[in-house]
């Protein structure tokens, strides 16, 4: 069996997890069609596949490797929360914080899955850390404004 090329983790990940958006089978049916059992089947795969991306990656010699890698790792995580891949988020999030702790975007991956388990005081603690990372970044930071969103919902669902 021959190796499969993937143009990117994002396309494989999302084929394998939501299927061909060009086979024209409807989303109506609670039947697990053929294709939703392949799927299925398919996502260990993807898991490996990524997670071998991701070590790749992270093992890459050199600086400008190093900084591409966090980025890298930066999109499969967005990909797998896309994906509802969870366990895999969280995996390439702690991937992201072991490679550079610095970065606000590794707490970020973070606080996401925390959040998505209703683990409130874990995310708390990864806004916080982002919150922190980005200190001295450009105020009108996207990522910045998430975090701060993100921590003011958290407070104000805390509040009696």
């Amino acid at each position: 069996m021959g190796k499969r090329s993937h143009a990117t983790p994002r396309r494989f990940l999302t084929r394998i997890t939501c299927g061909d958006t060009t086979s024209g089978a409807s989303g109506g049916s609670t039947k697990r069609s053929p294709r939703s059992r392949e799927r299925t089947s398919a996502f260990p795969e993807a898991r490996r596949v990524l997670l071998g991306v991701a070590k790749a990656l992270r093992e890459a010699p050199g600086p400008d490797a190093w900084i591409q890698a966090i980025f890298r790792l930066e999109a499969i995580a967005r990909w797998a929360r896309e994906a509802e891949a969870w366990d895999l988020a969280d995996l390439i999030a702690r991937q992201m914080l072991e490679h550079d702790p610095a970065y606000g975007g590794s707490h970020l991956a973070l606080a996401l899955v925390a959040e998505q388990r209703s683990d409130v005081p874990a995310a708390s603690r990864a806004l916080a850390a982002a919150e922190r990372c980005w200190s001295r970044a450009d105020p009108d930071l996207p990522e910045l404004a998430l975090v701060r969103a993100r921590k003011a919902r958290i407070a104000a669902d805390a509040e009696p």
